[in-house]
């Protein structure tokens, strides 16, 4: 009986986590930090140009209002091109939440995920602070896609390349309660060695 259970645990399926590629920090609206962990895609795909850019799918928890959209700052940059992400668009092709895109007007160049490569190099700064109700919160995670989801079509659909997530950031409160237990235990370490 135990050797026929061994037998099963090893044969089963293991649930495999894709990939976290990318770590958002949206403790500060005004400046949301999305930074590359340096992990390879789960999937290989060449067939989208830096304008198609990527898709964070289900990033946003509603359609924001109009209005222009914020730059990219920094040098987020996917495999294959010699430049960063500098534009971020959202839309909500996939019903109730809202994907978030992030690319570059240079179609001339083209992204290359791969699995024996770093999907994305560097970190990029986006101020939503005008649509700060509707982001994600700590904890939460979502598929990262090759290209722009309006573009998808039955013939060429998206490569689902790895996850983004919402990191917890603490806050600075947080940080003076450890301070503070540190010190209180430091205190009662001093008094107990004393005595």
């Amino acid at each position: 009986m135990r050797l026929s259970t061994l037998a099963l645990c090893l044969i089963a399926p293991v649930a495999v986590n894709a990939a976290v590629l990318l770590e958002i920090n949206v403790s500060n609206a005004a400046e949301v930090t999305i930074t590359s962990t340096g992990l390879f895609a789960d999937a290989d795909d060449s067939t989208r140009s830096l304008y198609d850019g990527v898709n964070l799918d289900r990033f946003l928890t509603d359609v924001p209002p109009p209005g222009p959209n914020p730059t990219v700052l920094g040098n987020l940059t996917p495999t294959g091109s010699p430049i960063a992400y500098s534009l971020v668009f959202w839309d909500d092709y996939s019903g109730s939440m809202v994907d978030l895109n992030l690319f570059n007007e240079h179609s001339e160049y083209t992204q290359s995920f791969s699995t024996s490569a770093r999907a994305f190099t560097g970190a990029a700064t986006i101020d939503l602070s005008d649509i700060a109700t509707l982001l994600p919160t700590a904890g939460t995670t979502g598929s990262i896609f090759a290209g722009y989801s309006g573009n998808a079509t039955a013939e060429i659909p998206l490569t689902e390349i790895g996850q983004w997530r919402v990191v917890a950031i603490p806050e600075p409160s947080t940080y003076a309660a450890f301070l503070g237990v540190a010190a209180l235990a430091a205190a009662v370490l001093l008094r107990r060695r004393r005595r």
